[in-house]
């Protein structure tokens, strides 16, 4: 149109670069927005050089640096342990809260804390190489994938365009040579012809609405990496949840104490506010079990053992005697019928038990004590968010099946999932039972209800789905479930 200088009628033009235009402007401000995540905050590092202790910045370290690590501290860089004994938290990288007791030669993960202990630890690796920046690239990259509504639109485009160019060849021709219009009119007459046989504004039209579904989605803060990603969430018949942070909120709550002895409630109450005030775990459970039972000083200490996920239990020695507390199964490994039923019941509630049990004998960091006697259940629950059976029912509706896939224990999850009336919520399946893809794959397919489930394999359970024809959503509230997205 320019070559013959009708400018007037080479406005449709604007159409196509507003259509490129918007999609263009939702990629870099997806772009910006993940080149920004950063899932390291640490500050200075403590390191030897030259025989001397300083301080460095976390990208200023370099392979086989000596790095000095203690309480509080986030981990740089994956590390060997040289010297010392830490616990640590990787609730950032694995979702598990528990604490992990690491000793000498042992790796430390970047991204996870120091919650005791110190330790001498050897970089092993740096930048791009760490674990958690791993993740991190996941999380940053832009997967463009097939889109049906994008595909359609471009098989339309394409048959259109094989129908117009030999018709235009053949208009321009007729107009030029039959009719004897002159070029310029022949362009013209061709150009108009062809103009409204092309479907430009579907096009703009399709890029339009799927941008105020961009808008309504960020006013959610949610952010929209492509802009067709709106047209995939429409067509989604497999829904993959985390537990922990999306059908709960993450949050712990203490239902009940049960007393297994004459001792009254105020007693345990007592016990349990000596217990957590010298006890320096900060994990979720601790937080709920700190709301509960209010902070006392009456007991003098002698010795504290911190919870790890390694023993399962925590201790501290009072002149009064030595409270434990902690999972009933490694208090009492030889085996308990009363607990076990009790707790039995209540994880079929979905709810998890802490047993409180005491001994007369000193604190010893490396075995139980013989006279140890369970004094009384804490029952503690998910707190379940508010608009979690009416989001899941809402799906349900729309023909959507949900699963759950979670770290936590699989009896608990199916109680969590009958909570919320999850359909065939009470077969479930431990996924650290499934040692072979074909076991996986046929789980997957027949089973809703995942305990026990590693990052790899909500990543490989997607892949799986995906391969059967599913279009899959995931969604989670945690570093380990970037894997899956």
């Amino acid at each position: 149109m320019l070559s013959v200088g009708s400018h007037r009628n080479a406005l449709f033009i604007i159409v196509v670069a507003v259509n490129a235009g918007i999609g263009l402007y939702q990629e870099i401000k997806a772009r910006r927005l993940l080149d920004k995540l950063s899932l390291l905050n640490t500050s200075k590092v403590k390191t030897f050089r030259q025989g001397k202790q300083i301080e460095l910045k976390q990208e200023e370290l370099v392979l086989d640096d000596i790095i000095l690590l203690g309480l509080g501290d986030q981990i740089p860089c994956d590390c060997q342990i040289i010297e010392g004994q830490v616990e640590v938290n990787e609730a950032l990288l694995t979702g598990e809260a528990d604490a992990l007791t690491k000793k000498a030669d042992a790796e430390l993960f970047s991204g996870s804390f120091v919650t005791s202990g110190t330790a001498v630890a050897r970089v092993v690796h740096v930048g791009k190489d760490n674990y958690i920046h791993q993740l991190a690239h996941e999380a940053q990259k832009i997967k463009k994938q097939k889109r049906m509504l994008r595909d359609s639109l471009a098989k339309v485009v394409r048959i259109v365009s094989f129908i117009m160019i030999p018709l235009g060849i053949l208009l321009y021709l007729k107009l030029f040579y039959v009719i004897d219009t002159g070029h310029k009119q022949a362009v013209l007459g061709t150009v108009a012809a062809l103009e409204g046989m092309f479907p430009q504004g579907l096009i703009l039209l399709t890029s339009m609405a799927l941008t105020l579904g961009v808008i309504n989605l960020v006013k959610q803060k949610v952010l929209v990496q492509e802009l067709h990603t709106i047209d995939a969430l429409a067509r989604v018949d497999v829904l993959c949840l985390d537990k922990t942070g999306t059908i709960t909120t993450g949050e712990m709550k203490v239902e009940k104490i049960e007393s297994l002895t004459e001792h009254s409630e105020p007693h345990i109450i007592r016990v349990m506010g000596n217990l957590l005030e010298n006890l320096p775990d900060q994990n979720v459970t601790a937080q709920a079990l700190r709301k509960y039972f209010a902070s006392l000083k009456d007991y003098n200490v002698s010795q504290v053992l911190p919870f790890s996920s390694e023993r399962k239990y925590s201790a501290v020695e009072f002149t009064e005697g030595t409270f434990y507390l902690g999972a009933w199964q490694f208090l009492f490994p030889k085996g308990s019928v009363v607990l076990e039923q009790h707790a039995q019941k209540y994880a079929e509630k979905g709810y998890r038990v802490l047993v409180l049990a005491r001994s007369k004998q000193a604190l010893d960091r490396d075995r139980l004590p013989e006279d140890l006697t369970a004094e009384a259940l804490i029952v503690i629950s998910d707190v379940l968010r508010d608009d979690a059976k009416q989001t899941l029912a809402y799906f349900k509706k729309q023909g959507v099946r949900c699963k759950i896939i979670s770290g936590d224990d699989p009896v608990t999850v199916s109680a969590i999932a009958k909570a919320v009336s999850l359909p065939d919520a009470e077969q479930y399946v431990d996924a650290s039972q499934l040692k072979t893809e074909a076991e996986l794959e046929f789980a997957v397919e027949n089973f809703q209800i995942f305990g026990r489930v590693s990052p790899q394999q909500k990543k490989m359970m997607v892949q799986i789905l995906k391969k059967q024809g599913h279009t899959v959503a995931m969604t989670g509230d945690g570093v380990n479930d970037i894997l899956a997205y």
